[in-house]
């Protein structure tokens, strides 16, 4: 219902994750966080998250039963930014940056 009440139209934009992010997020602008966020929920890469996407990845994130390595990949995907299948310094430090302010 949440879901609904915030997109009535049942698509997720990055700015309106990235404001919703902001609301429960205490690290100051974690905005570059967010969209990463939002890029690793946005599976087809249509830029807009649709209610599947989000309970996929909701489940993968909170669920124990999700295998390890499926929760790695998710959780790599989302530090690399570029989606060149590494994970450079560069990548590391752009996540982390609203995080050390």
């Amino acid at each position: 219902k949440r879901f609904l009440k915030n997109c009535p139209d049942g698509m997720l934009t990055v700015e309106k994750f990235t404001k919703l992010y902001g609301k429960v997020s205490q690290d100051g602008d974690a905005s570059m966080f967010a969209e990463q966020v939002f890029r690793t929920f946005d599976t087809n890469g249509d830029g807009k998250v649709d209610f599947r996407e989000m309970i996929c990845a909701l489940y993968i994130v909170t669920h124990q039963s999700v295998e390890s390595a499926q929760k790695l990949r998710w959780a790599f995907s989302m530090y690399d930014i570029d989606g060149n299948g590494y994970i450079e310094r560069e990548e590391v430090l752009e996540i982390m940056r609203p995080f050390t302010k």
